[in-house]
């Protein structure tokens, strides 16, 4: 997969699986960026994560209705009975 792209330069975000001895053996030969340990403000994929999430979480999902409101609400959908 590395060698489908040609000149790519690829950057680790210093996780466990990217540090193993494996994942290290597989980089040898290709241009890897250093990251430096503990630092998430260098993540730009965690900054919109977080962000997208902050916009999802303001929207919201239930409105409250109190009982007399449901009750019409479900006379309405499924046809007033008497």
């Amino acid at each position: 997969m590395l060698s489908s792209h040609p000149g790519a330069i690829y950057q680790q975000d210093n996780a466990r699986p990217h540090t193993a001895r494996l994942s290290q053996q597989c980089l040898q030969g290709y241009d890897v960026l250093p990251w430096p340990t503990r630092s998430p403000d260098l993540s730009p994929i965690e900054n919109v994560r977080g962000r997208a999430g902050k916009a999802t979480a303001a929207v919201p999902r239930y409105r409250r209705i109190n009982c007399a409101d449901a009750k019409t609400m479900a006379g309405s959908s499924t046809g007033s009975h008497k």
